[in-house]
């Protein structure tokens, strides 16, 4: 995995110091059972990690993913 906020480190380009996001809930896995579909998260600086290419990929499932409209409350900056 690695960590996409590392190399944005500059408030300019990434800054989300506490907010509240909207997340997609993968509900058949069983790590997130009785969650809702959507559901919201607070982030505080990081890490947002990505699944990058390995010999054991598929020890590793995403069960949380952003959603378009993700901001609900406080600030972000670079979102994409």
């Amino acid at each position: 995995m690695r960590d996409l906020t590392e190399e944005l480190k500059d408030p300019q380009r990434f800054f989300c110091p506490g907010s509240t996001l909207r997340a997609l809930i993968d509900v058949e896995h069983p790590l997130v059972w009785g969650m809702p579909r959507e559901a919201k998260v607070l982030f505080m600086d990081g890490p947002v990690l990505e699944i990058v290419p390995c010999y054991d990929n598929e020890k590793f499932k995403e069960v949380m993913i952003a959603d378009n409209d993700l901001l609900c409350s406080g600030w972000l900056i670079g979102e994409e």
